[in-house]
């Protein structure tokens, strides 16, 4: 079986060893550059760089800060380490959606037929992503923001919690929808 590793201790590392226990996958440690001690009863086993002299392995890249979960998620790609999903076991995707390779889809999420959730995206707490959407690459879907259809997140771009993107809404690459906003199209 692939070892899989958790790179990131904060509170998003929380939740994908979480996602990752519930879907009968526990991580087999956790890489930080600052945390020593276990987290949630995982050993901590070194800093991020040290993930990527684990040939075989399997990474899921847990870091809230969106630069950083870029670069460390191309830095496992060129190690020629695997990107892993973490899809919570109560997370609901239509058959016909497309996750993203190291994407992250938390507890209650909802994903719709024709979504597209791109690579390392975070589709976070009761988030849904209904049909026809496209989340970018690096993107955060922050939680209880609902996405009604053909909406385009772009990548590298954040949707606050409980932000409402109405039907064909767009929001560019690199761009932070503010929590609570509605976004017309």
């Amino acid at each position: 079986m692939t070892p899989i590793y958790v790179l990131g201790a904060g509170g998003h590392g929380r939740v994908v060893l979480d996602i990752l226990r519930r879907g009968g996958t526990p991580a087999d440690g956790v890489f930080d550059d600052q945390r020593t001690a276990p987290l949630e009863g995982t050993r901590i086993l070194g800093p991020f760089a040290a993930a990527l002299d684990r040939p075989g392995a399997g990474i899921v890249v847990a870091l809230g800060d969106m630069a950083l979960r870029r670069r460390w998620a191309a830095a496992v790609e060129a190690a020629g380490l695997s990107l892993i999903r973490a899809v919570h076991p109560d997370a609901i995707i239509a058959h016909s959606a497309q996750i993203g390779a190291g994407s992250v889809i938390c507890a209650g999420a909802v994903i719709g037929p024709g979504a597209t959730v791109g690579r390392h995206a975070i589709v976070n707490t009761l988030a849904s992503v209904d049909h026809d959407c496209t989340v970018g690459d690096n993107a955060h879907v922050a939680p209880g923001v609902r996405l009604c259809g053909h909406v385009r997140v772009g990548a590298d771009a954040l949707v606050g919690a409980g932000a409402i993107l109405l039907p064909g809404a767009t929001v560019a690459d690199g761009t932070t929808v503010p929590a609570g906003h509605v976004l017309r199209a």
